[in-house]
């Protein structure tokens, strides 16, 4: 389905690039159904499974705000997983990518490092 809403357009986009880049599933209809939370998870049975729900905004916003309930409801989303919130930052309306970021806990960053460097 496409849409002339650039915030909406741009959204999916982030989470159409961040399952394919993670090589994960991205969630029917956005994950906001229960059945089907978050925006894309990983099987829950692979070692370094995350479960993300992405925030994106358009070129004409400075910043973008992360509250303690956006967090809980990603952890309870995660339902197991590791959570993450792929954030980006968007320089055009037609899609370039001023920034990337995730967001993970802490532990989960010192695990992956720790493997990474053994």
């Amino acid at each position: 389905m496409t849409t002339n809403n650039p915030r909406q357009r741009l959204s999916r986009q982030h989470e159409l690039d961040v399952a394919t880049l993670l090589d994960g599933d991205q969630s029917k209809a956005s994950g906001n159904q229960w059945h089907d939370a978050a925006d894309g998870k990983h099987d829950r049975y692979e070692e370094f499974a995350f479960a993300w729900d992405c925030k994106c905004v358009l070129p004409t916003t400075k910043s973008m705000s992360v509250s303690r309930e956006d967090l809980a409801k990603l952890i309870e989303q995660s339902r197991g997983r590791r959570p993450a919130m792929p954030i980006r930052f968007y320089d055009s309306e037609r899609g370039h990518v001023a920034f990337d970021f995730i967001i993970i806990q802490l532990t989960d960053f010192a695990e992956l490092r720790e493997r990474a460097m053994s």
